[in-house]
């Protein structure tokens, strides 16, 4: 029986040992990809409320940011990005009976209250000495380097620079507002997607060279 018992014990380490590297390398892919999926939300409701209306806009955000939600950890589902990404979903939605039939020419006024609510965020994060790439970002930074001076200055830096691309975005919207209907529908989305496409590509490898640095 003894012996029994040490040959099934020994069957099992094997399917333990190879489970293990399977499921880290699962973390780290979804680390990286945390931080870009992030920006699906928004993105997809300012292409898709594009391309097919604001409607189906407001549907596709929420749909990629439960996605998301989904994505992130247990203890990380709940942080200071993923509320205000949900108030402005919710605005958005709740706009939906009131605006009746101009909701359709509303597209840069509500991502310009997306970028208004995001440079909130970042406005207060700041002033309290924080930022909401620690939230999302954390697959990026080294684990033995997060809690240093050196990426925390890092960290502060590219805070600042995400709330430069906020205020820029909201500028940008605001300015589609003067307009004429076909034209600031284009122009709002163009520059929503290409800001927030070049922020959430750019941040990665500048996280990383800085780092290092």
């Amino acid at each position: 029986m003894e012996l029994e018992e040490k040959e099934t014990g020994q069957e099992d380490r094997p399917s333990r040992e190879t489970s293990r590297p399977t499921f880290s390398l699962l973390k780290k892919v979804r680390q990286k990809l945390i931080f870009p999926l992030a920006w699906s939300p928004l993105l997809s409701f300012c292409l898709v409320g594009y391309f097919l209306g604001v409607k189906w806009g407001i549907l596709a955000g929420w749909s990629a940011f439960l996605a998301f939600f989904l994505l992130l950890p247990g203890r990380t589902k709940l942080n200071v990005y993923t509320l205000f990404t949900l108030v402005f979903l919710v605005v958005a939605a709740a706009s939906v009976p009131s605006l009746g039939n101009s909701l359709e020419r509303r597209l840069p006024n509500l991502l310009a209250a997306a970028f208004a609510s995001y440079l909130v965020m970042e406005l207060f994060l700041l002033t309290e000495g924080g930022n909401f790439l620690s939230s999302i970002g954390k697959g990026l930074i080294p684990e033995e380097r997060k809690d240093t001076p050196s990426v925390r200055r890092v960290l502060d830096a590219l805070a600042w620079a995400w709330g430069g691309i906020f205020a820029l975005g909201l500028a940008a919207n605001l300015g589609a507002l003067v307009l004429g209907p076909d034209l600031s529908s284009s122009f709002s989305a163009l520059s929503t997607a290409g800001l927030v496409i070049a922020g959430a590509l750019l941040t990665p490898p500048s996280l990383k060279a800085l780092v290092r640095r």
